[in-house]
């Protein structure tokens, strides 16, 4: 039996739960792959299992950083290298999630940036896009590395900023200056991909929305607004929180916004598929 299983697909077709069944039967820890289960206090709209739904399970990679603070797949990368050296060395470990950039560093290795970071510069280039706007920032970077704007939205004002930063403190673009770290997971592994009919899976998003909003995400967002969360932070911009929102600030009505919810949920789950059919060797499954 492989040391590592992976258990990856679109949201909401039934990921957390099936690691947890699996996790029982092989006495193993689970580990998140989902790049917004890291920020603390975002519980309902991320989907984050309940202690109760764990069922006595350890999960890791979850509740790490406040949602004011970034958080790269270099940090997540290095987050798990250690659990795998230290608390969880030799033991069965499953990886659950549809974070598709976090399966790719841990299945492929990371490409880590040559240069250093540079706060000042951060904090010009973050006040630059509150001024200007995020997409007057990243005109700014097409217009200096043309292959990272295309790869890069524009809304994703981290990724941008970095782009914008290694260009400004070496003079040459992020991807010429990359390179590539082995695989911390080695050969070991098992995948296990998991899928639904499409209409069973919008049908299930649909009312998983739905959820959300009885369980309190309105709620959950001005919490987060309180606590000095703004649109810019990385964090605000998943489906859900943008929304809300948005609906908050009176760019529309709720009913609106969940309707955004749900088409943006939907088309998320369909760049997960494209994304995982491009993995190999993965055992699709009927969850």
């Amino acid at each position: 039996m492989s040391t590592s299983t992976l258990i990856l697909g679109p949201t909401g077709v039934g990921k957390s739960e099936y690691a947890v069944r699996l996790a029982l039967e092989q006495n193993a820890a689970i580990v998140s792959v989902d790049a917004l289960q890291v920020y603390k206090k975002m519980n309902i709209g991320t989907a984050k299992l309940s202690m109760a739904q764990r069922q006595g399970v350890p999960h890791y990679a979850i509740d790490l950083v406040e949602p004011t603070q970034e958080f790269s797949v270099a940090d997540y990368v290095r987050y798990v290298e250690n659990l795998l050296r230290g608390e969880l060395a030799g033991r069965r470990v499953i990886f659950c999630g549809g974070t598709g950039f976090y399966y790719n560093a841990l299945l492929k290795g990371l490409g880590l940036p040559l240069a250093a970071k540079d706060e000042a510069l951060r904090q010009k280039l973050r006040k630059q896009a509150e001024e200007k706007g995020r997409e007057w920032l990243w005109r700014e970077l097409q217009k200096v590395d043309e292959p990272s704007a295309a790869k890069i939205h524009a809304h994703d004002v981290f990724r941008v900023i970095r782009a914008l930063e290694v260009y400004a403190l070496t003079g040459r673009k992020i991807s010429a200056q990359q390179r590539r770290k082995p695989s911390i997971l080695g050969t070991d592994y098992r995948l296990i991909g998991l899928t639904l009919p499409r209409p069973e899976l919008y049908a299930r998003l649909d009312r998983r929305v739905e959820a959300m909003l009885e369980h309190g995400l309105v709620a959950e967002v001005k919490g987060l607004l309180a606590l000095g969360c703004t649109a810019e932070l990385s964090s605000m911009q998943a489906i859900g929180y943008k929304e809300i929102i948005a609906h908050l600030r009176g760019d529309y009505a709720l009913d609106a916004a969940v309707a955004a919810i749900k088409q943006k949920t939907r088309n998320f789950a369909k760049r997960q598929y494209t994304w995982f059919r491009a993995f190999q060797d993965v055992e699709w499954r009927v969850n």
